[in-house]
């Protein structure tokens, strides 16, 4: 059964592409822009917030990118652990610190780890020498 966060008002053609996701985690998919159809613009027109800055580019960027937003959520969507919630639709970090409260008062947390990331991929030594990498493997 599709994940119920990824779907909305889809097209049959976009639930076909949630359940091919589903079957087949490891499966590729190839030339999908046929889905981003005019339904698909109307739907993504749809979604665009009434309160946003003015001005015709704008509107279209936001609405084209939402269409393909839609495409590529159909496929992603379905491989998450419904413990993750990171950039998800209808998740927030607040529905994260819910989640880890309930198992803390459950007892079935022994550990809780708060680690700053931020910066941590800018000190990495990218040279592949320096970390044992070979290239021409």
């Amino acid at each position: 059964m599709a994940n119920a966060s990824t779907l909305g008002n889809m097209s049959p053609e976009l639930m076909k592409v949630v359940e091919r996701a589903q079957r087949e985690p490891e499966g590729r998919f190839h030339a999908l822009a046929h889905l981003i159809d005019v339904a698909a613009l109307r739907r993504a027109y749809r979604r665009i917030r009434k309160d946003g800055a003015l001005g015709c580019r704008r509107s279209r960027i936001e609405w084209s990118q939402d269409a393909v937003r839609e495409v590529l959520e159909s496929i992603y969507e379905q491989d998450f652990l419904n413990c993750s919630y990171g950039f998800r639709p209808k998740r927030s970090a607040h529905d994260a610190i819910r989640a880890l409260d309930q198992v803390v008062h459950q007892g079935e947390v022994n550990w809780i780890l708060e680690a700053d990331i931020m910066s941590y991929f800018d000190s990495l030594d990218r040279n592949e020498s320096a970390n044992g990498w070979d290239a021409s493997v």
